[in-house]
């Protein structure tokens, strides 16, 4: 099958709009320092370090144009607070446009796709989600390396899903060098995605494997580059350095330890891998192949960040380049998106009066759970509907209303229906959407959760004379 490009009209516009409101965010209401200009510092020579000071290794060895862009432009002349600020707006663009675009991807309305990634980012000022092992952001934080690989992985697989091949294909070349290991995630969930739906072809290589190969190269250079830079770093031996690695695995490190499994984060994940196997299964005819692909991406993805989740839990048996890698990390991917991605597919079904219902309800959870609910009851009750288990809610039923619809349209409750007639396998998948059901119903219950997996707020953090210089 040939991919083709998709109409660009309502997608560019979306990209604008989407990408000015985070960038705005970021850059005048949570713009704070980041970490990859402290690097840019030591690589450019704007700060001197003592020449065999450890810290001064790992950043002539730390490989990302995070870092290498950043220096170039101190070198130049630029100032370090305007970067920083540059940055947090940054941040903020990218992530707000790949949430947008997933959205977009399953309903292509422009409106809802708007509001998805702000809905989200309320989400995270009221408490969640939050991630089994390793802290979710969208902006507003000084871990620039986590956020932006993170953001540029959801990025590159939104673009697929909306047909922009060309630009998501050289974005996945390039993502490597922006965070090594989510762009590896990144172009390994994209190729099984691809290799699912049967598009790695011949002939849709010869189309578009240039623009693959276009960012593999540019990914390579910036890498050469930085070899380049440490290339007069004393080397140290595997064994020395599995040494310092259990050392500080043991005693310092906390985002490999072992990630508790029954955990709301666990549970957004495992949602979101059925929800999209069910509307690949039952209702692909519903979205077109683009829409298909990120939902076969989120089943990838969503599998394979289980698996990872697993893996923390036996780290004397894994390799340590898995253990390197943050294995507990990729389930992020999956529970920022959990939410895009229900947002999406009740947008497809937009024409339903109550899905519409539905989606008016998700969108008001915000502020009835975190402004209407505590100003009535004054928090006596310290009530909360977590972000999980609303999700889950909304989710059950969303599915509840299209398996509706299924038996409706297929007559499954008149008497003179034939069942021995019916479509092949169609029992089956309603079989299938009622178990569901029931399986996420169980999930949403109260009692499954003991009170330490509840989420927590958090607020966070700002500088105030960022946002001086900002506003100034």
């Amino acid at each position: 099958m040939l991919l083709g490009q998709q109409s660009s009209g309502n997608l560019r516009l979306l990209t604008a709009i989407s990408g000015c409101i985070g960038f705005a965010l970021g850059l005048f209401w949570m713009a704070t320092w980041h970490v990859n200009i402290e690097t840019a510092q030591a690589l450019s020579g704007t700060v001197q370090y003592p020449p065999e000071n450890a810290f001064y290794y790992y950043h002539l060895k730390l490989w990302t144009l995070l870092t290498q862009v950043p220096a170039l432009l101190l070198k130049l002349g630029a100032d370090e607070r305007i970067l920083s600020l540059i940055m947090s707006g940054s941040l903020g663009a990218v992530s707000f446009v790949a949430l947008s675009l997933c959205t977009f991807a399953l309903c292509r309305n422009l409106a809802l796709s708007i509001l998805s990634p702000v809905f989200l980012l309320a989400l995270f000022l009221g408490g969640g989600p939050d991630s089994p092992v390793y802290p979710i952001f969208l902006m507003g934080t000084h871990h620039t390396f986590g956020v932006a690989g993170r953001g540029i992985a959801l990025l590159t697989l939104a673009l697929f899903g909306t047909g922009r091949l060309r630009a998501a294909l050289f974005l996945l070349g390039l993502a490597p060098a922006i965070h090594p290991t989510w762009g590896a995630w990144g172009m390994g969930v994209a190729f099984i995605s691809l290799a699912w739906g049967g598009f790695l072809t011949l002939k849709n290589l010869k189309v578009y494997g240039p623009w693959l190969v276009a960012g593999v190269a540019s990914a390579s250079c910036s890498f050469f580059y930085q070899l380049h830079i440490a290339r007069n770093l004393p080397s140290v031996s595997p064994e020395e350095q599995s040494q310092y690695f259990r050392a500080i695995l043991g005693s310092f490190d906390v985002h490999r330890d072992s990630a508790p499994l029954f955990h709301p984060g666990v549970y957004l994940t495992i949602f979101s891998v059925f929800i999209s196997l069910l509307m690949l299964s039952c209702y692909r005819k519903d979205f077109d192949m683009y829409g298909c692909f990120l939902l076969r991406a989120m089943v990838v993805s969503g599998a394979l960040s289980l698996v990872g989740v697993a893996l923390t839990w036996f780290p004397n048996k894994v390799p340590e380049i898995l253990l390197i890698c943050m294995p507990g990390r990729f389930i992020n991917l999956s529970i920022l998106a959990s939410s895009a991605l229900i947002l999406g597919l009740m947008g497809r079904y937009w024409h339903l009066p109550l899905v519409r219902a539905l989606i008016l309800f998700h969108l008001l959870y915000v502020p009835f759970n975190w402004f209407i609910v505590p100003f009535f009851t004054n928090n006596k009750y310290g009530w909360r509907l977590e972000h999980w288990r609303e999700i889950i809610v909304v989710g059950t039923l969303f599915l509840a209303l299209r398996i509706a619809k299924t038996i409706a349209s297929k007559g499954l409750m008149q008497p003179h229906y034939n069942w021995n007639e019916a479509r092949s396998g169609s029992r089956f998948n309603l079989g299938l959407g009622a178990a569901l059901v029931l399986m996420l119903i169980g999930l949403s219950w109260p009692p499954l959760l003991d009170k330490s997996h509840h989420l927590s707020p958090f607020h966070p953090q700002r500088s105030d004379v960022l946002s001086a210089a900002s506003n100034g």
